[in-house]
C-alpha cells in the first residue's frame, strides 16, 4: 500500500483533515512532506487530493478481509462523528458486549409505552444488572407477563412502578426483571 493510499483513507475517516494532521498520523515531522508526496502522485495540492478521493476518484486497493456476509453486515455500520467518519465500519456486537451485564436480554415490546418513544414492535433491551434510579424505565413480571414500568421511589418509603402503557395504573410486579437500557426502533 503506498502513502497515497494511507492518506486517502484518512480523509475518508475526516474529510476535515489537514496536511499536518495527515503529516502527525503518517509519522512525519512536518507537512512538507504530505505535499511531496501529492505532487510525486500529481496533485496541485491537499484541496485537489480531498476532492478526488471523496469524489471515489482515488482508486483505493480492495481491503484485504474475509467476505463479509449478510449477518456480518447487519453486525457493523459506518459511524460518523462531527467533522466526519470516524473508524470506518464499528462492530455493534463488541459494543454491546462492553456495555450490557452478561444476563442482558431483549424483548419485543406489544403494547405502545406513554413517555418512552416506543412502539408495539420494538425491542427493548434489558439490563439485570444495570443500577435503577428514579423514573427509570424497567421491565416487570406482572400478571403473568413482561411489562415495562417507570419506576419511582421516596427515601423510607417502598419503591413504585407505574404502567408505561396507561400511566395512571400502578403495577404490583412479581418481580423486577431490569432496567432497559435501551429501545432498537423497528423499521416500518
Amino acid at each position: 500500500m503506498s502513502i497515497l493510499d494511507d492518506m486517502a483513507k484518512l480523509v475518508l475517516r475526516n474529510p476535515n483533515v489537514t496536511a499536518k494532521e495527515l503529516a502527525k498520523s503518517l509519522g512525519y515531522a512536518e507537512q512538507k512532506s504530505i505535499y511531496y508526496w501529492l505532487a510525486k502522485g500529481g496533485y496541485k495540492g491537499m484541496k485537489e487530493f480531498r476532492e478526488e478521493v471523496l469524489k471515489g476518484g482515488f482508486p483505493l486497493p480492495p481491503a484485504k478481509r474475509e467476505p463479509e456476509t449478510a449477518r456480518d453486515a447487519l453486525r457493523s455500520l459506518p459511524v460518523y462523528f462531527q467533522g466526519g467518519l470516524r473508524d470506518g465500519r464499528t462492530n455493534l456486537g463488541e459494543i454491546l458486549r462492553a456495555g450490557l451485564g452478561p444476563e442482558s436480554y431483549g424483548f419485543v415490546i406489544t403494547r405502545h409505552t406513554a413517555g418512552t418513544g416506543s412502539e408495539p414492535g420494538d425491542i427493548a433491551i434489558v439490563d439485570p444488572g444495570a443500577p435503577q434510579s428514579q423514573g427509570d424505565l424497567v421491565a416487570v413480571k406482572a400478571e403473568g407477563s413482561l411489562k415495562l414500568a417507570k419506576r419511582y421511589s421516596v427515601p423510607g418509603k417502598a419503591t413504585v412502578y407505574v404502567d408505561a402503557s396507561n400511566d395512571k395504573d400502578l403495577i404490583s410486579p412479581d418481580y423486577v426483571a431490569g432496567k432497559v437500557v435501551f429501545i432498537l426502533k423497528r423499521l416500518s
